[in-house]
């Protein structure tokens, strides 16, 4: 009885410790390419710690990439106006969006229902997408250059980017408020676990913090170059895309303890997908509670 309990406790106690038990991420930034007709223009991926893994796939002058729940890859082209669509390989390249119909993809995001909300912004739409990639409508109009989007709380929060605002719509369109104001050139977003706002200044270079609910905010990083995509990262890091300076720069939410995450070309954003596969500290979990399964019925046996 002793050694049996002895080999549960440990078992448990070895699923507790055991390492790596979350799922690694894979990175994907977005590399504009030309500023004068986006050739060049691709979707690098890296590991979690910011190791080149592979070229992704080329997409003339990419700007905003998202995934699906099938893990397929999302890419908006600026110029081309279109959204291209990539299996987890990089295999596929069809056109999921477009062409001519938006002429200027700078923000894409999925809700929960698979459909896809791109922003305009030589129109100023915001249309939305069924699953299927087909059936097109205007979610939202008359925005100043629609920029990156987010979902956060059922609802999606846009950047105008002339205006400098953030802009709140239900999922069935219609606008709610303006939720940030008085941000020039304005062009990323994201919350953090909290609810607090983040937001990119790509004319004044700077990061600025709304606490949730608060409409003024504070500025936690400065003399930034054309700051565009704001993420907060799976391990709740702020990454941001400097397009100018050829590099993604980690932060913590605080804005301190600054350092090169990713060196690449004219980068815009960076998005996170969680790996599909057990990482090792997943199997050795899995190992664990076999362990734990074995003593308790060799316990069972020997009553």
């Amino acid at each position: 009885m002793k050694t049996t309990t002895f080999l549960s406790l440990t078992s448990i106690l070895c699923c507790l410790l055991a390492p790596g038990v979350t799922k690694a991420q894979t990175a994907y930034v977005t590399s504009f390419g030309s500023f004068t007709d986006g050739s060049g223009g691709k979707v690098v991926q890296y590991n979690a710690s910011g190791v080149f893994q592979r070229n992704f796939a080329a997409v003339n002058s990419a700007h905003d990439v998202v995934f699906d729940v099938q893990r397929d890859v999302y890419v908006g082209s600026f110029f081309a106006g279109t959204v291209t669509k990539f299996d987890p390989n990089g295999n596929g390249g069809s056109i999921y969006a477009g062409p001519g119909t938006n002429r200027g993809a700078t923000g894409l995001v999925f809700d929960s229902n698979g459909r896809l909300y791109v922003s305009d912004q030589a129109t100023g739409f915001i249309y939305r997408y069924d699953a299927s990639g087909h059936n097109q409508t205007i979610f939202a109009s008359g925005i100043s250059s629609p920029n990156h989007m987010k979902i956060h709380g059922g609802n999606l929060y846009v950047t105008s980017q002339a205006a400098g605002t953030v802009l709140e719509y239900s999922l069935d369109g219609r606008f709610l408020r303006t939720v940030v104001s008085g941000v020039p050139g304005i062009v990323g977003l994201d919350f953090d676990a909290t609810g607090a706002l983040y937001v990119s200044s790509n004319f004044n270079g700077f990061i600025r913090r709304y606490a949730p609910g608060s409409a003024s905010g504070v500025d936690i990083v400065t003399g930034l170059v054309n700051p565009h995509g704001v993420t907060i990262g799976p391990d709740q890091m702020l990454y941001v895309a400097e397009e100018l300076r050829d590099r993604v720069l980690e932060f913590h939410l605080d804005g301190s303890g600054q350092s090169t995450f990713i060196s690449v070309s004219h980068p815009v954003e960076i998005e996170f997908l969680a790996a599909s596969t057990p990482e090792p500290g997943t199997w050795a979990l899995l190992g664990c509670l076999g362990m734990s399964g074995a003593s308790l019925y060799m316990r069972r046996r020997r009553r």
